[in-house]
């Protein structure tokens, strides 16, 4: 549909004039590289800046509000296309809260040594107090705005405030205006860049209806970006227009109904496209999930997953530009793509603290996608994609390679053939992803809803046992809204199969369709589920003390089967510390005699991937005769030390009792359960009762002294 302010006239005239000529890259024998593409979009670029220059007032639009907005760009057809940020009022949606529960990280995922690429609506408020230096305004945009400070802080907010706390609160960020986001993004991309956040897109009531789910112009040259730079990733919102029924002729359902309104790099085959839903989570399964009713959903025209999945864009607290010290609550798809962005990051940050390289950017989106918590009925669903990005799954994922999931970057030949052998892992379900940057595909125009496809490289993976073969799953494009099948997919560049209960051994077979363009296809292979080592991943026993002197302590327990063990330890009070051993005892040479230690012993199979600790064991690490440990269980309760300092320690036997503290004058001054050492700094020096809760409403009363 058009609005009023804009007629097929203007926009054919243009076309007739040569003003718009943009030479098409159809469908190439030889992709674009980098630099050329850089070297196309900067002389595409003047050429629009000198049109808007001539025709400026044949293309301005104003809003209800009375803004005045210029085209971003203009399409070879002629059709000029207006930028919208896809941010709602807090009145549009209902809150949730999105709990993840903890990675086992030593150390927290904040974005040190990160950087995204921040395009949006004009200039980041890089001065407010959430921001510290971390944040630069690269191009020439001068007008501060406040979508483009929301969405930034989302992404680099330190926790000043600390609702409003972002993914990446040590990380950087390059922030641009739209205009030019194309040549700003490679240009970037050739110097490094891995992620950039696009919570903007094309206004869907500018455009004519055979637009919605085309891969148009816009669609094909970020494809052709992303296959040039190939680290680089995509990653956008997928809009709030869905139920405004600004497409009249969707590839299914009425107008109102919302389908097939998707629009630009949305429409992308490499981009990663985010949808907003209602997450409400519970131990890292989805107990409720909504998808938001404005948020954009496809499919594409030729049938694609897109949006590829959904994160929590409700009612985020973020950081604003009225000033330095300003905040608000913001909804939308704007809210749920920063977040997916700055978990992506989180992730390369964890690959990198493994001693892994950097992923491509098709693994990735791939693991991404692999790893997303799915949503309603088994399979790819036209409104959340694969379903919730979850960074823990993807965390958990890489923890796991050679023990229980593997990732492989690979290279496809032109007419070959690769073969793998697969062993199921015990009541897992095996789960085997292939995900690739397609080269850029022909353009289509004029045309609504065009099947056809427009992949170039078609890989295949399928999966084989006692000659039963098992498909990747896809959408159906008769019916879009009903369940993902299983069967042939030929359109999207990423494929998964999915096994529930699989046993034994299985073969893996991946090759591809045609002629290869370029006559070879990198891709990323990830498969979880499965089993690649022998390790053993049980819970650590009989932890003890094996030596003790001033000079060491030294640990052992039993074996458990791990490859290796990763031992925590701290003085009471203070941060944990670890280190790692290939054995089964460790000795420690750096501990202060006379100090309380505590240490939990940890198996570790895969590359990192850790069992639930041993029983805690507690040391008062002094030279001597008594090396037994003050965590061992015993008959009757005891406190440690006495007098008290800081902290004072219960036996074993008590753990999980409730306690009161209470002072000489029978007054009740403190009071809880024991669920480890009881903080007793506060107290002043002098005579204490701690009573303790055994049984029932029995209550046993230990003296005890406080220096």
């Amino acid at each position: 549909m058009f609005s009023p302010n804009t007629t097929y006239r203007t926009w054919a005239l243009l076309a007739l004039l040569g003003l718009l000529a943009v030479p098409a890259i159809l469908a190439q024998q030889k992709p674009e590289q980098l630099g050329t593409l850089i070297q196309r979009f900067r002389t595409e670029d003047v050429r629009f800046k000198q049109l808007l220059a001539q025709k400026q007032d044949s293309f301005l639009v104003y809003e209800k509000d009375g803004t005045m907005v210029k085209p971003a760009a203009i399409s070879e057809e002629g059709i000029p296309l207006y930028y919208e940020s896809f941010s709602l009022t807090v009145a549009d949606v209902t809150r949730s809260a999105s709990i993840l529960p903890d990675a086992q990280l030593s150390t927290p995922l904040y974005g040190r040594g990160t950087e995204v690429g921040i395009w949006d609506a004009g200039a980041v408020r890089d001065n407010h107090q959430e921001f510290t230096g971390r944040l630069f305004q690269w191009d020439q945009a001068s007008e501060v705005n406040a979508h483009t400070t929301e969405v930034s802080s989302v992404l680099l907010a330190q926790g000043i405030k600390t609702e409003a706390k972002g993914m990446l609160p040590e990380g950087q960020g390059r922030v641009f205006d739209w205009h030019s986001d194309r040549l700003e993004v490679a240009e970037a991309a050739e110097t490094g860049l891995r992620i950039s956040n696009h919570s903007y897109g094309i206004k869907s009531e500018n455009v004519p209806d055979w637009y919605f789910g085309c891969y148009i112009t816009a669609s094909r040259d970020w494809d052709a970006l992303m296959y040039a730079a190939p680290h680089y990733l995509l990653v956008n919102a997928a809009g709030n227009s869905r139920g405004l029924g600004h497409n009249a002729e969707p590839l299914f359902g009425s107008p109102n109904e919302g389908y097939d309104e998707l629009l630009g790099f949305s429409v992308s085959k490499n981009s990663l496209t985010v949808g907003s839903a209602n997450l409400d989570w519970s131990d890292n399964k989805t107990v409720s999930a909504t998808p938001n009713t404005y948020s954009s959903i496809g499919p594409t025209d030729d049938g694609r997953i897109k949006p590829d999945l959904v994160s929590d864009g409700t009612l985020l607290e973020t950081a604003t530009s009225a000033n330095p010290q300003a905040y608000t609550l913001v909804s939308g798809t704007s809210m749920a793509a920063p977040a997916v962005s700055g978990g992506l990051l989180q992730l390369q940050e964890y690959r990198l603290r493994l001693g892994q390289p950097a992923l491509s950017a098709a693994s990735l989106k791939g693991l991404a996608l692999h790893t997303a918590t799915e949503i309603g009925a088994p399979g790819p669903e036209v409104e959340t994609g694969w379903g919730a990005f979850n960074a823990l799954n993807a965390i958990h994922f890489l923890q796991q390679q050679e023990f229980a999931s593997r990732l492989e970057e690979g290279l496809l030949q032109d007419g070959q053939e690769l073969r793998y052998t697969i062993e199921a892992g015990a009541n897992q379900t095996l789960k085997i992803s292939l995900s690739w940057t397609d080269p850029a595909g022909e353009a289509r125009r004029l045309n609504a809803n065009d099947p056809s496809p427009v992949l170039v490289n078609d890989l295949d993976i399928r999966l084989y046992k006692e000659g039963q073969e098992y498909h990747p799953w896809a959408l159906r494009l008769s019916d879009p809204a009903g369940n993902a099948q299983k069967g042939d997919n030929r359109v999207d560049p990423y494929e998964q199969i999915e096994l529930i209960a699989a046993q034994g051994s299985y073969e893996l077979i991946i090759s591809h369709k045609g002629v290869l363009t370029g006559q070879q296809q990198a891709y990323s292979l990830l498969i979880s589920g499965a089993q690649f080592s022998d390790c053993a991943l049980e819970k650590p026993q009989a932890v003890q003390l094996s030596g003790l002197d001033s000079e060491q302590l030294s640990l052992s327990w039993a074996d458990s089967g791990a490859d290796r063990y990763r031992i925590g330890y701290r003085q009471l009070g203070e941060d944990w510390k670890y280190v790692d051993s290939e054995e089964n005892t460790y000795r420690f040479e750096n501990l202060s005699v006379g100090g309380f230690y505590e240490f939990q012993i940890y198996g570790s199979c895969g590359l990192a991937y850790q069992s639930p600790p041993s029983e805690a064991l507690v040391i008062h690490y002094q030279e001597g005769d008594n090396l037994s440990p003050l965590s061992a269980d015993q008959s009757l309760p005891k406190v440690f030390p006495n007098p008290a300092g800081a902290f004072m320690l219960t036996s074993a036997s008590m753990n999980g009792k409730n306690y009161q503290i209470i002072d000489a004058s029978g007054t009740v001054i403190d009071q809880g359960k024991t669920e480890g050492p009881i903080n007793t700094a506060r107290l002043s020096t002098g005579l204490y009762f701690l009573q303790i809760q055994t049984e029932g409403t029995d209550w046993t009363a230990l003296k005890f002294f406080k220096d």
